[in-house]
């Protein structure tokens, strides 16, 4: 009989102990704590057994989960999505957001996403009390590289879900890993817990001569009876920790952006 080997890494969460056992196949769990109704969740693994894209149905573990939760995938023109039955995953009929609507979606046995793309899950219970009910990305370890992911710019904004294809956090803002940014590029990253949103805008710091993501700062001063409000924008380290995704935002125009993993 095959064993396979299993490799326990935790993300957003404290250090625990990681295991593994000898075998033929490496196998990933990736425990996310996350305690946010919407949780951009990123594919770092492939399928079990065949070391192709991994499906949805076998990426998301239900433990954790309640039925009615959703799955929702972006693929830079259509939304997908599935819920969660007393059988598993069931495809929607119809998901609409940001103005687009996706019928008649594959199941989720059939729909398989490539390392590197992320997409997001809708939860009804991220919490019990002050508890955070973790959630679990399962699939095959894997270290072959992956392509450059490029995205074409258009005449508006293009929206894609992404994240690093590797079970190890990822630093968007070092040193050659992105190419071909506009101005008005944005990164949108999520907290885990809050779901509170950061925006970072690919553009020069305040007092700065070289562009950088930047994350804008706003800092109120009183001026008699009366409260400005002053912006400076400041280079930070965009850091996605493992198994999250995030949204890149291209700007309208030509040309395209390139993210080398």
């Amino acid at each position: 009989m095959k064993t396979r080997n299993v490799l326990l890494a935790l993300a957003a969460a404290a250090a625990v102990p990681a295991f593994a056992f000898t075998g033929n196949n490496i196998c990933g769990l990736v425990r996310i704590d996350s305690g946010s109704t919407n949780t951009v969740i990123g594919v770092p693994w492939v399928e079990v057994g065949t070391g192709g894209p991994v499906t949805v149905s076998n990426l998301v573990s239900t433990a954790n989960l309640t039925q009615g939760d959703e799955l929702r995938y972006y693929d830079g023109s259509n939304w997908y999505g599935w819920t969660l039955t007393s059988t598993g995953w069931a495809g929607l009929t119809t998901v609409t957001d940001k103005g687009n609507e996706q019928l008649n979606p594959p199941t989720a046995n059939e729909a398989a996403i490539v390392r590197g793309k992320a997409l997001v899950l809708v939860r009804q219970n991220p919490k019990t009390g002050d508890t955070v009910n973790p959630f679990y990305l399962y699939g095959q370890y894997t270290n072959a590289t992956v392509s450059a992911q490029t995205i074409t710019r258009a005449s508006e904004q293009v929206y894609m879900l992404l994240a690093s294809p590797y079970a190890a956090e990822f630093n968007l803002n070092a040193e050659g890993k992105i190419a071909g940014m506009n101005g008005n590029d944005q990164i949108i990253v999520f907290d885990p817990n809050t779901g509170a949103q950061s925006f970072f805008l690919y553009r020069t710091p305040t007092g700065g001569n070289a562009s950088a993501w930047c994350r804008e700062v706003v800092v109120e001063k009183k001026l008699g009876n009366k409260t400005f409000k002053q912006s400076t924008w400041v280079a930070d380290t965009v850091v996605v920790p493992p198994g999250m995704g995030f949204w890149y935002v291209a700007a309208a125009g030509n040309g395209t952006v390139t993210i080398t993993w």
